[in-house]
């Protein structure tokens, strides 16, 4: 599992670790570094999950550093979704509800959902197949993050997650609204939902537009093509999250 800081941005000097080799033993994992004083590589004992239920109640800046890294390199495992099509209409028969950013949506899972145009927004689905509701909302700034906890545990939408067959989908995002990105991470997992994430669709170099979603099928399409998105280099992306 490769992960990018700077040395210089972080300090252990309030950490029990141990230097040897070009390596800094810290716990259950391992920093390895270069001449260059980059952090290239953070090897665990434990698998990524638990890794992050691990480092998730440390205050110490090194730890928070390296946690948000994380947190971007699990969202980046899941599932990459989003499909162009170019010949969806927006006549009122084919979708019951149009968002827009700032509001969220609750419904039972019969129902087809178009948004306005999520540029570089962020747009996250709960889609709870045991209650037969879905959650959806978009997120256009800090502003409207701060509801996300609150309205996510006023919502309905799950009551024992335990049993319950949850699947949550991320969808946008930018190098200017990472911080975004994490932060609905550690809601999630406030909320214990974060292992509930499944699909994500990050990094896009252009905006997205409109997207359709089936909340009886948890199915998600474009409605304009996106052959012109590419994704970024995560290791430039990581470096500039240190800036």
């Amino acid at each position: 599992m490769n992960s990018y800081l700077l040395l210089c941005d972080i300090s252990i000097d309030d950490l029990d670790y141990e230097i040897k080799d070009n390596k800094i033993i810290i716990n259950n994992f391992v920093l390895f570094t270069n001449k260059n004083k980059l952090i290239y590589k953070i090897s665990s004992y434990l698998q990524l999950e638990p890794l992050l239920d691990f480092l998730y109640n440390y205050s110490n800046i090194t730890i928070q550093k390296i946690y948000n890294v994380l947190i971007i390199k699990y969202l980046l495992l899941k599932d990459i979704i989003i499909y162009p099509h170019n010949f969806l209409s927006f006549k009122k028969k084919y979708y019951n509800k149009y968002l827009y950013p700032h509001q969220y949506y609750i419904c039972n899972n019969n129902e087809i959902i178009i948004t306005s145009p999520i540029k570089f927004n962020i747009c996250i689905i709960i889609n709870n197949l045991s209650l037969n509701k879905s959650f959806i909302y978009i997120i256009d700034n800090i502003q409207s993050l701060n509801k996300l906890y609150e309205l996510i545990l006023n919502s309905n939408v799950y009551y024992n997650y335990r049993f319950e067959n949850i699947k949550i989908t991320i969808i946008g995002g930018s190098l200017n609204n990472i911080n975004i990105l994490i932060e609905i991470y550690k809601i999630l997992k406030d909320l214990k939902l974060s292992k509930m994430i499944y699909k994500t669709y990050l990094f896009n170099n252009f905006e997205l537009n409109k997207i359709k979603y089936n909340s009886k099928k948890n199915k998600i399409k474009s409605i304009s093509s996106l052959n012109n998105y590419v994704f970024i280099d995560l290791r430039k992306q990581l470096l500039q999250m240190q800036t």
